[in-house]
């Protein structure tokens, strides 16, 4: 209760606590605070939690061997030459970025979704608002480990979906893990494919309207589950994969 006696907010509580202890004191419980409050597994707040990028390990022994650890100190850029936008990578290379955007760009595909997908000043579309959702409505996003990062796509997605069967093994078992998926909206066909390590995800037959594909999102080794028709439809730069010449390294593709 406050002075007036009437209840304090949880926040005001904490607050009031922190405010109570001397300074160097007080210093190192707001840090401790803030880190603890915004991070629990159990919250539901609308707070996202960050991302474990260490989830999984390297060397994991259901890594295909053709994908291969990049290079720490690869950088790009991107330019304009005659009015056309390329990548100027750090090891020589300029990739030209056939599908340039910027700002909202509104599209209905031919499955009949309509999406408003957000391109960054760069050219590179944000597809988390339209990914698979999790039970806690958090994007589902796989961070591939340090050591698979180039590499062909194909083998990439994969390995995501191989991840993306661990991570809901680990978490609901082996008996119960495809009874959470259901309740989180998969299809029987799109669990199939995710027990079969595939990286499309769905039965062709079914078209691509219930279908899922795994995006290569601009920063590396991030993998998000999207819808097929969205990936398919909004022609985007992103991704790592192998280069030319066979040169491996941490490649943005067209």
């Amino acid at each position: 209760m406050d002075k007036n006696g009437k209840p304090i907010l949880l926040p005001n509580r904490v607050w009031n606590m922190v405010e109570s202890l001397p300074t160097p004191a007080r210093l190192i419980k707001l840090l401790r605070i803030g880190k603890d409050a915004l991070v629990p597994d159990s919250c539901h707040c609308g707070w996202k939690n960050p991302a474990n990028k260490n989830e999984f390990p390297t060397d994991h022994p259901r890594k295909p061997a053709s994908l291969k650890s990049g290079d720490p100190n690869f950088k790009y850029e991107v330019i304009e030459k005659d009015g056309k936008h390329y990548i100027r990578t750090s090891d020589g290379r300029e990739i030209p970025n056939k599908y340039f955007y910027t700002g909202e760009v509104t599209k209905t595909t031919k499955q009949g979704n309509t999406y408003t997908v957000t391109y960054d000043k760069n050219g590179f579309p944000d597809f988390e608002p339209h990914a698979k959702k999790d039970k806690d409505g958090n994007p589902i996003i796989i961070y591939l480990p340090e050591d698979a990062i180039v590499g062909a796509s194909a083998a990439q997605t994969q390995f995501a979906t191989k991840l993306l069967k661990e991570r809901y093994v680990k978490k609901y078992g082996e008996t119960k893990w495809k009874d959470q998926m259901k309740s989180e909206g998969f299809t029987d066909a799109q669990i199939e494919s995710i027990d079969k390590g595939k990286g499309s995800i769905g039965r062709k037959e079914e078209g691509y309207a219930n279908r899922l594909t795994w995006h290569h999102d601009v920063e590396t080794g991030k993998m998000v589950l999207v819808p097929f028709d969205l990936n398919n439809t909004f022609k985007h730069t992103g991704g790592t994969r192998s280069g030319e010449n066979k040169k491996l390294n941490n490649i943005l593709y067209s």
